[in-house]
């Protein structure tokens, strides 16, 4: 007739010590060595307190239809034709310094997300025959949730179209706020009397948040032709699909990251510590009465 085992007990064998003994000491130190001896290593590792975390999304732009041009006239005066989507900046020029364009403009959803991911944007500007426009600055504004790109092209030969093709790319100069990924947006076009091309791109670089077009962009610029008296600006702009962004983290992110990481060389430890009291108790190298149970009840 075999027999299973259906239930096993385990036998508990105490180890009693005085208060103050060798044995009471060695078991203390075991314990809190236990307890401070991960502490400090993942303390000394430098990653215990992750203040900044990154992450990656694709971020939600949409252009916002507020546009500034400039284009730089050679041999004419005024020496530019301007035009913005703002009246109040308008109203500071001269009739012969502005030029109202022809705008056309579509955002594109190529991947279907409900995120648009590139904008074309084509702008038809009428200029005199005789007049030489050799460069162009073009300033859009987005909802980045942050705003603002730059495109500024110049050349020594007199054109009559620029085609332009980026990525637009955010950059940060400190972290985001934890679980508050929306940039505030403060209107740089508010004092239009002092208003000025360069001051306000200065200004806008010196934020901790902005957006440019990357160091890829494509400029194709196309000479002036005969009885041609338009200048078109042809953009189109790539919205990267996923940015990189870093982020001041939260307090129980901090708390639960250290916890993790204590935890896990906490295991490792108790287990080793476990083994060398065993060891040390079991083969008596200390003083100290063992209690045995079945020896007990059998007394």
């Amino acid at each position: 007739m075999s027999f299973y085992t259906i239930y096993l007990k385990s036998i508990k064998i105490s180890y009693k010590s005085k208060l103050l003994s060798e044995s009471t000491l060695f078991y203390s130190l075991c314990l809190i060595s236990n307890l401070f001896i991960p502490l400090f290593i993942v303390y000394r590792s430098d990653g215990f307190w992750r203040k900044i975390e990154f992450f990656s999304e694709q971020p939600d732009i949409n252009f916002k239809h507020n546009l500034i041009l400039v284009l730089q006239l050679n041999h004419s005066l005024p020496g530019f034709k301007f035009w913005s989507t703002y009246p109040q900046l308008n109203s500071v020029l001269r009739s012969n310094q502005l030029s109202l364009p022809y705008i056309t403009n579509r955002e594109i959803d190529v991947n279907g997300d409900g995120k648009y991911d590139e904008l074309n944007i084509d702008l038809n500007v009428a200029i005199n025959p005789n007049e030489e426009v050799i460069g162009t600055q073009l300033i859009l504004f987005f909802d980045y949730k942050i705003n603002v790109t730059n495109i500024e092209y110049y050349s020594l030969k007199n054109g009559r179209r620029l085609r332009v093709i980026g990525d637009l790319v955010f950059h940060q100069k400190v972290p985001l706020v934890y679980r508050k990924h929306y940039i505030p947006n403060n209107d740089l076009t508010n004092h239009f009397q002092d208003f000025f091309i360069e001051d306000f791109l200065e200004a806008y670089v010196r934020r901790n948040f902005s957006t440019s077009l990357n160091s890829n962009t494509h400029y194709k610029w196309f000479a002036k032709h005969e009885n041609i008296s338009d200048f078109d600006i042809n953009v189109k702009i790539v919205y990267n699909n996923d940015q990189m962004f870093y982020y001041r983290t939260g307090f129980w992110f901090l708390i639960k990251w250290a916890f993790i990481q204590y935890f896990a060389i906490y295991l490792v430890l108790r287990f080793l510590i476990k083994k060398i009291i065993s060891f040390v108790f079991d083969n008596r190298l200390l003083n100290c009465i063992e209690c045995h149970p079945i020896i007990s009840e059998n007394k």
